[in-house]
């Protein structure tokens, strides 16, 4: 299957094999690092980008929340920008400056960190607005932490936020002790949107939690689980709005700094502690009764001395659907489950309708997620095969996002003409070609306007089924080829249809 391309995705270098464009000193330890810097991009509704140094792109299709770690470089002063990943109207992948370049002197013995700050939609609505995409750039001595510490430095980088936080660090105490009630504590920081963050603040190492609050109040909106401060740990931690599940607005990314014991590795993301996983059911077998799909945890141990096993974990993540019914999302705890329909009219047959392969399916922290139920029930055996995806939360301004999933068993091997409103698919070529059933795409991006999609017999200009499509900038969709519905076992499924789903809907 040729597929509609995301984005044109340049080679990831590492840090030396770029010595001779950037004057980038030796890959080893602290002794050679004479000036270092790294990126996070941290707007939220950006484009993938790239991280250009001189005008060249040092790192490619940096996805929000993401960024390199340090690397070191030859003190001198560099240009550094960051050019947006867009499609354009014939769908091929076109970079836009997104920020203007920032000349910064390198210092020998300092390291620099650029943040990209605020929000695309806002910048191309008000660029004067304190939300607008701009740079924020943190210098700081590079120096060793101190034995039997940690180092951390705070920032706020979430445009949807309040515009100044609270944030608490607070050891975990020894069981079985309570964590304080934080109108009882004081703030490690108080940090301000954009602003230039305090100096980096040793803390002793140990078990803590991050609680953050908004102002006036002493209530949480974001509290991590149990995290390990370990000697020497060196942690920029940047407050970003959280684009996950869940009703926490923040989360934490984290990058460590430039050591020469730590091999940089980009950032990482920490979590409210109350963060869940959602799944979507979509029904598109043509021809199965009315049915509930469940999902079964693994089985807990039973707890000494009690020899005997708790009640199995077991969530209803649909009732009573019927031929193309669809569910929002369900809340539930990130695991591995079990997944089966089962007929609504007798649901605890001992044989379900279906089980999910491969089984068990991982629903993950703070994803969302749907099954699609594909298959007929009235073939001998039945042919079910459900098919489970991951699904995208994250909007991005100057672009829709569309995935094809092909559910239909009756429209054989087809192709996919995604095209501006009006245009014929008579002279062009498709834009997917030979998908099956059972076969998805990746979420493409598409220039925002309006777009007919044409499915068509494989090699043909044979119309199967065909959708408008509306992707104005930020929708997330997702079109399936389906059956016509199949009364009974001599009803072909034809001819097929589209049903259109918005993935940002709850």
């Amino acid at each position: 299957m040729s597929v509609f391309p995301r984005t044109l995705r340049l080679a990831v270098l590492g840090a030396c094999g770029l010595g001779l464009v950037l004057g980038l000193a030796s890959c080893g330890s602290e002794a050679d690092n004479k000036g270092s810097f790294r990126m996070i991009q941290a707007s939220p509704d950006l484009a993938p980008v790239n991280f250009l140094v001189d005008g060249v792109a040092l790192r490619s299709a940096i996805e929000y929340k993401g960024g390199p770690g340090f690397l070191s470089v030859t003190p001198k002063t560099y240009t550094f920008a960051v050019e947006a990943i867009l499609p354009d109207e014939n769908g091929l992948p076109v970079t836009e400056p997104v920020i203007e370049p920032v000349a910064q002197a390198i210092a020998e013995g300092r390291e620099y960190t650029l943040i990209t700050l605020g929000k695309a939609s806002v910048a191309d609505a008000a660029p004067n607005d304190t939300d607008a995409l701009r740079p924020l750039v943190i210098e700081n001595l590079i120096e060793d932490v101190p034995a039997g510490n940690a180092r951390l430095q705070l920032v706020h980088a979430a445009p949807d936020v309040p515009a100044v936080v609270d944030i608490y660090l607070t050891a975990v105490p020894v069981a079985p002790g309570v964590l304080p009630d934080l109108s009882t504590q004081t703030p490690i920081a108080q940090v301000t949107y954009g602003a230039q963050p305090a100096p980096r603040q040793l803390v002793q190492t140990g078990t803590y939690i991050i609680r953050i609050t908004l102002p006036g109040s002493t209530v949480p909106v974001f509290q991590s689980n149990n995290i390990g401060l370990n000697n020497g740990n060196d942690l920029l931690i940047v407050a970003v709005d959280n684009n996950l599940v869940g009703p926490a607005p923040i989360s934490l990314s984290i990058s460590s700094g430039f050591r020469g014991f730590f091999t940089p590795v980009g950032t990482a993301e920490l979590l409210d502690k109350d963060t869940l996983t959602n799944l979507r059911v979509v029904q598109v077998s043509p021809d199965a009764p009315t049915m509930n799909i469940l999902g079964t945890r693994p089985q807990e141990p039973a707890i000494p001395p009690s020899t005997v096993l708790p009640p199995l974990r077991e969530v209803t993540f649909a009732t009573a659907l019927n031929y193309l019914d669809f569910t929002g999302y369900v809340s539930t705890f990130p695991d591995t489950y079990s997944l089966r329909g089962v007929r609504t009219a007798d649901p605890t047959a001992t044989t379900p309708l279906f089980t999910v392969f491969p089984n068990p399916t991982p629903l993950a922290l703070g994803q969302r997620a749907t099954l699609f139920v594909i298959g007929l029930a009235l073939t001998t055996p039945s042919t079910f095969d459900p098919l489970v995806l991951p699904d995208e939360i994250r909007s991005v301004f100057g672009e829709g996002k569309l995935r094809i999933v092909d559910a239909s068993l009756a429209a054989g091997v087809v192709d996919v003409y995604i095209l501006k409103a009006g245009t014929s698919i008579a002279d062009v070529s498709p834009t997917l070609q030979n998908l099956s059933s059972r076969l998805a795409t990746p979420y493409l991006p598409l220039f925002p306007q309006d777009y007919r999609v044409t499915f068509t017999t494989a090699g043909t200009k044979t119309v199967l089924a065909a959708v408008d499509i509306a992707a104005t900038s930020g929708t997330v969709q997702t079109a399936i080829l389906v059956d016509a519905p199949r009364p009974d076992a001599t009803s072909d499924g034809k001819p097929p249809a589209v049903l259109l789903l918005n993935d940002l809907a709850s």
